[in-house]
């Protein structure tokens, strides 16, 4: 919701999901989620706080516990996320990666579901 809100009307979100390694470790396998916007970029001063508990540059539209709630998740599934951003005018926008691990993941069991 922060990159479509961050966009300007007819910009543009990216969304990619693909098999990936942790960046720390490379026998660690998992799925990388990568969120990109065109947006205004967040400011230096801003991207060290944008995981801090109510932080917010929404004012009264935003509370500032989605992105600290959002990192909570993540690491409490052995996961990661960073953000990489930029206000230049020329290459603006926010790129946020998260790596989920797949180690311990069992696959869903499939069911069958008699028919009527």
């Amino acid at each position: 919701m922060n990159a479509i809100e961050a966009s300007d009307k007819g910009g543009t979100v990216k969304i990619h999901v693909f098999d990936s390694c942790d960046c720390r470790d490379s026998e660690r396998g998992g799925v990388r989620v990568v969120i990109a916007d065109q947006g205004p970029g967040i400011p230096a001063e801003h991207r060290e706080k944008v995981f801090h508990p109510f932080f917010t540059t929404k004012g009264q539209k935003g509370t500032g516990v989605g992105l600290w709630v959002t990192r909570g998740i993540i690491q409490k599934h052995n996961g990661s996320v960073h953000v990489r951003s930029s206000v230049s005018p020329r290459y603006h926008g926010t790129y946020f990666s998260v790596f989920l691990p797949s180690e311990g993941v069992r696959p869903a069991k499939l069911r069958t579901i008699p028919a009527a």
